[in-house]
């Protein structure tokens, strides 16, 4: 099976499952040495939830990630279904 990129989606989802445990923090995604990938989405909805995570960053606010949503999450759960079955 081939290596694919990290999504967004999967950030939020682990941030969501973990965020009991108090003050989850999640690093940027320009750090230097720059990374050989970067999670993304699709083009339409990425920078909007790259945005958000930043957010997140600033004020721990999970509830920031309730309303999101885009036809690529549909993709993204069936690629995760793949490695959960």
């Amino acid at each position: 099976m081939a290596l694919e990129h990290s999504w967004l989606w999967s950030i939020i989802e682990v941030l969501k499952r973990t965020h009991h445990l108090n003050n989850i923090q999640i690093g940027n995604f320009n750090d230097e040495p720059p990374p050989i990938a970067i999670p993304h989405n699709c083009p339409k909805c990425s920078s909007q939830i790259e945005k958000i995570i930043r957010q997140y960053r600033e004020t721990n606010n999970i509830h920031l990630f309730d309303e999101l949503d885009c036809e690529c999450k549909e993709e993204w759960k069936k690629i995760i279904a793949k490695y959960i079955d």
